[in-house]
């Protein structure tokens, strides 16, 4: 079971950039600058990846844009 949240705080649309991270955690992954935000194309890849590699078991993870 993977469990995808807290979700980012700003999802918007946009294609797959590759540069996001994901970390096991209970509040949103924020930049340097305190935003946290993510394309959809990053945030679908984040989940698929997190499914893939068998990441994250049974802990929830959250994923934001780097930089």
């Amino acid at each position: 079971m993977v469990l995808r949240q807290p979700s980012p705080v700003h999802l918007v649309p946009g294609d797959k950039t590759g540069s996001y991270l994901a970390e096991a955690r209970d509040t949103p992954l924020t930049d340097e600058a305190g935003n946290s935000r993510i394309t959809t194309g990053d945030y679908a890849s984040a989940i698929v990846d997190t499914l893939e590699t068998g990441s994250f078991i049974r802990e929830r993870f959250t994923a934001a844009a780097k930089g």
